[in-house]
């Protein structure tokens, strides 16, 4: 479930950010490496989205 939080917010992030032209400014670049985050209820692997600046 935080994964898909995680991805839906960068999906957000990205609609939002056009260049004059009509060119997106910043564009998905794969993920990050695989870690694990420690979260109340335990260990849960996250994979983050990586994001470029054009």
């Amino acid at each position: 479930m935080l994964t898909q939080a995680v991805e839906a917010e960068v999906a957000d992030f990205l609609a939002n950010l056009k260049a004059a032209d009509g060119h997106q400014r910043v564009v998905r670049q794969g993920h990050l490496p695989e870690r694990e985050v420690m979260t109340g209820i335990g260990p849960v692997t996250l994979r983050q989205p990586r994001v470029r600046d054009r």
